[in-house]
Order: C-alpha cells, then structure tokens, then sequence
C-alpha cells in the first residue's frame, strides 16, 4: 500500500546544508533575544536583515561580526521567518477581517429585521416580504 502525497511538497528536496544553517542561526537568535519570538515581527523588517546579510556577503564578508555565522545563513533564516509571519499575518488580519463583517452583518441584519418587523402582521404578502428585502442595505439579497 502506497500513501498518496500528490500535491504535498517533498521536503527531501531541500538541501539539507540549508536547514542547518537556518537552525544554528535561530539558536543563536533564541540566545539573543531570549526566547523564540519572531512572531509578530514585521516581515518586512526580516526581509531588509536579508537584504543587510546578502550585501555584506556581497561586499565579500563572509562571516557576521557578532554571531560569527555566515551571512547567507543569516538570510535565509531572515528570508524563512519573514515567509513565515507573512503567511500567519495573512490568516489573521482575514480571519480578523471576517469576523468583523460578520459583527457588521449581524448588527445590520438585526437592526434591518426590527424595522421590518414593525410593519408585519401575519398577513403580509411574499410580494411586501421581497420588497423589504430588496431595502436591505445595496439590495444585497443573495444570502435570503
């Protein structure tokens, strides 16, 4: 029996050099800056270390002055997290996103249907029920 991994990314196909490098470099973070808290952290700011990393590489530095690790390291490490936060930024600011509109919706449906409420009575015609739907704010009436 074979597992299916179609559409799964092959994690063997990144060097293996290359993840060692980005460990030793986060242990070194987690060292200076007392802990694993990259989160949160703008991605642009770890893409500008990046940047800062491959120029002095560049220049023909090989070796960061303070960690005493290569500089491609270095940006690569900066390269992954700001990857990293990107995505997680992304999942919080639309999930942020969509529960504010759906506050919003709720707030206006609720208010919309106590208005509408005011003028039925049991006998109100489907023909009036639309027409009040189509009052609903931009006459949005695809989810009724």
């Amino acid at each position: 029996m074979t597992k299916d991994t179609k559409g799964k990314a092959k994690l063997r196909y990144i060097p293996y050099s290359a993840l060692v490098a980005i460990a030793e470099v986060r242990e070194y973070g987690i060292k200076k800056y007392n802990g694993d808290n990259y989160h949160g952290v703008d991605p642009e700011d770890f893409v500008e270390a990046a940047a800062r990393h491959i120029h002095k590489w560049m220049d023909g530095t090989d070796l960061d002055d303070e960690s005493g690790l290569d500089h491609l390291h270095h940006a690569i490490t900066s390269l992954a997290l700001a990857i990293e936060n990107r995505k997680v930024e992304r999942y919080v600011d639309r999930h942020l996103s969509i529960d504010a509109m759906e506050d919003e919706l709720n707030d206006t449906t609720l208010r919309a249907l106590d208005e509408a409420k005011k003028g039925l009575t049991k006998e109100t015609t489907l023909k009036e029920l639309c027409k009040l739907a189509d009052d609903f704010p931009e006459g949005n009436t695809e989810n009724f």
